[in-house]
């Protein structure tokens, strides 16, 4: 990549990442490596005043973003009266396997682009963009094969969108290690996903001595995982119950399919159904003893709240309506909008600030200060009687 590529896009309303904010990047190198990785982009216009997508092949060259099509594509057709797009390219790099439901996810790299298109319309650069389209994945094609007609090159439309509005993010992790989940005895970690190109297929109308004389590699180093694919770090020695195992990778060897006899087959609807043992649901007692706590509001102005023991403080504040604690992602730890400032009477009896905590302090509306907390990770116990934390002007 060129030296521009250390350069950070400023960061607008639209491109700052809200959930998981650690997550995010701004900076050219990271943007760019990522567009240079995906096949497929995913462009949203807007036509008839009514939202729609449609995917496209793509190439990147320097700050610009490069896609083609018919003359008379609708989504073109829509960029007269509305130019402005939405563009967002992905690399699926694993499946992530928790041992709670809505832990699931999926390791990725992303980007999104906001802006607006302009149509590349002098012939000269029109139809070298067509040839660097070709040329990303067919390294010396071009000059092999037929060029454009008049009449085909007059019918296909090129345009061209700025890389100055965007954002990259990324996910590389394991399953978060809830302590509440932890006796739970299923697999968790990450499947890895491997894309590559496979045997080429001759076209049936070629001649059959056509000699296999493409280059395919430049495919073949787009799909390729780039030194280690994005996925999480190598693996650690784990202890399950008394046994140390020292490679977490597993091969995965599918279960072999019996044949089941007949008498068995008959007999099946009468079998007694097996019986599987779930690690039981928490669900707060209907009459779970409270304790009163206060919250200062951004006004100055303060709200009193039975907080039921057992709860976050977060659930508590949501559920009485405390304005200011937005908890947008559900109390999940992925978008900061439950801080509050703690008392400093209180900070210090309260557990100190997990890691993952921690590093999303480091992204709250209005800065990280003493006492600033998530209150989606302070768990409400009997001892609170009198709590008291003050809620920030703004969450974002």
């Amino acid at each position: 990549m060129a030296q521009d590529d250390q350069a950070v896009l400023e960061v607008t309303a639209r491109t700052r990442i809200r959930r998981f904010p650690p997550r995010g990047h701004h900076d050219k190198r990271t943007i760019w490596g990522i567009l240079d990785k995906a096949v497929v982009a995913h462009i949203g216009f807007t036509k008839d005043e009514t939202p729609a997508m449609l995917p496209m092949i793509f190439f990147r060259r320097g700050d610009h973003v490069y896609f083609h099509g018919a003359q008379k594509n609708r989504m073109f057709g829509s960029f007269t009266d509305h130019p402005q797009v939405c563009l967002t390219a992905t690399v699926i790099d694993g499946f992530v396997a928790a041992r709670a439901a809505l832990h699931h996810s999926m390791n990725y790299r992303s980007v999104i682009i906001y802006g607006t298109v302009e149509e590349v319309a002098d012939p000269v650069e029109k139809l070298d963009a067509l040839k660097s389209l070709i040329e990303r994945f067919y390294p010396n094609r071009w000059d092999k094969i037929r060029r454009p007609s008049e009449s085909e090159f007059s019918r296909v439309s090129v345009y061209r969108l700025p890389i100055q509005e965007a954002s990259a993010k990324i996910r590389n992790a394991f399953p978060p290690p809830m302590p509440e989940e932890m006796d739970i005895n299923v697999w968790a970690g990450v499947v890895p996903i491997e894309t590559r190109i496979g045997v080429p297929i001759l076209d049936p109308h070629s001649n059959p001595d056509t000699a296999l004389n493409q280059d395919f590699s430049r495919i073949a180093e787009i799909l390729r995982p780039s030194d280690g694919a994005n996925q999480p770090g190598p693996p650690k020695a784990v202890k399950l119950g008394d046994e140390l195992l020292g490679d977490v990778r597993q091969e995965y060897v599918p279960p072999a399919e019996e044949p089941v006899p007949p008498a068995q087959a008959q007999a099946a609807p009468s079998a007694k159904p097996r019986q599987v043992e779930r690690p039981a649901m928490p669900h707060p007692a209907a009459e779970a003893k409270t304790v009163a706590t206060a919250f200062i509001l951004a006004d100055g102005s303060r709200q009193d709240v039975d907080a039921k023991v057992g709860l976050t403080l977060m659930e508590a504040a949501t559920a009485a309506g405390v304005p200011g604690v937005v908890a947008e992602c559900g109390g999940s730890m992925a978008c900061a909008t439950c801080h509050v400032y703690v008392d400093p009477e209180w900070l210090g009896r309260l557990p100190p600030p997990a890691a993952g905590e921690s590093g999303m302090l480091d992204y709250v509306e209005g800065g990280r200060r003493e006492g600033s907390r998530l209150s989606c990770q302070i768990k409400v116990t009997d001892d609170m009687e009198g709590f008291r934390a003050a809620v920030p002007e703004g969450q974002r």
